[in-house]
């Protein structure tokens, strides 16, 4: 179970970065 949502949190933070660093947010 902890496997799961640290690779879903892990995931999701992966996502949230590529997308700001897409859009060169600050």
């Amino acid at each position: 179970m902890m496997m799961m949502m640290t690779i879903i949190v892990v995931g999701d933070l992966q996502h949230n970065y590529y997308r700001c660093h897409s859009q060169q947010c600050r």
